[in-house]
């Protein structure tokens, strides 16, 4: 909860990382850092299209169903080169725990439909979704994303599904 300046308290989110939203802390509340305690992998990016510098990772809760989005993209280093076009990808979990690669058809890498691909481009480099909750919003657009690169800007895409995303 945070006030908006005249003594009211307003019902969005905020994150309390400093003391930019916060007049005083009583009864012993204090701001402290949590490090993160490691835990088990939840997905391996070990598929031929995901690659060994896979990044990106944005995830979604969309009613009882988690999305997770990520960057696939692989690099040779001795040869200094990418070994494949930057694609993004979607896994999906009902716990947010055990995650499963649908594969989905919709785009082929190497000759195959069967991946998890929803996104193949140069806006694969930084393919960040959302869902969008304004309730006048088009239906067939209840997802979208920012992707893009230098030579680019960054574009915008929407989606009805969040699988199949057109640009805008």
């Amino acid at each position: 909860m945070h006030s908006n300046g005249d003594g009211n308290i307003d019902s969005y989110w905020e994150l309390f990382v400093d003391g930019a939203v916060i007049d005083t802390l009583r009864g012993g509340a204090q701001l402290r850092l949590h490090h993160p305690v490691p835990q088990e992998v939840v997905l391996e990016c070990d598929r031929p299209w995901e690659g060994n510098t896979s990044a990106c990772f944005t995830v979604l809760k969309d009613g009882n169903r988690f999305r997770m989005y990520y960057r696939g993209s692989g690099y040779d280093a001795q040869r200094q080169k990418a070994t494949h076009p930057q694609v993004t990808c979607v896994a999906e979990s009902t716990d947010g725990i055990r995650w499963e690669r649908p594969s989905l058809g919709v785009y082929t890498f190497r000759g195959t439909r069967r991946n998890n691909i929803v996104w193949m481009g140069k806006e694969s480099h930084n393919f960040a979704p959302f869902l969008d909750t304004n309730p006048h919003r088009s239906p067939n657009a209840r997802y979208k994303a920012l992707g893009g690169v230098q030579e680019t800007g960054l574009i915008g895409f929407y989606s009805e599904d969040g699988i199949r995303w057109q640009k805008i």
